[in-house]
């Protein structure tokens, strides 16, 4: 008996390899963000909105309200529950901290 690889295993092996550059490519090409402060609508949706600093508490009201309610109110028209749901999780596990240290 040969312990010979087959060509189609070793194909295989290396196809995934090429799906793995990608994610290996912009996690080096981000690492340098993880250090930064809050910049652009973080204020607006995070550090000053009294909904996202209640934290998994303030779930509910992400879902019912648009994506500034809490910073201001004015009726808006976004609605995007999901990254409001996200940094109120954030919030409640890391606080008024962009970069905790974990």
């Amino acid at each position: 008996m040969s312990s010979r690889r087959s060509p189609k295993a070793t194909r295989s092996t290396l196809h995934f390899g090429w799906l793995l550059l990608p994610g290996i490519v912009a996690c080096f090409l981000y690492a340098n963000t993880l250090g930064h402060q809050w910049c652009l609508d973080d204020y607006s949706v995070i550090v000053d909105n009294w909904v996202t600093q209640k934290g998994v508490a303030g779930i509910p009201d992400h879902l019912t309200h648009d994506y500034r309610y809490g910073y201001w109110n004015s009726q808006g028209d976004l609605y995007r529950p999901l990254s409001l749901i996200l940094f109120s999780t954030e919030w409640e596990l890391f606080g008024n901290n962009p970069s905790p240290d974990i």
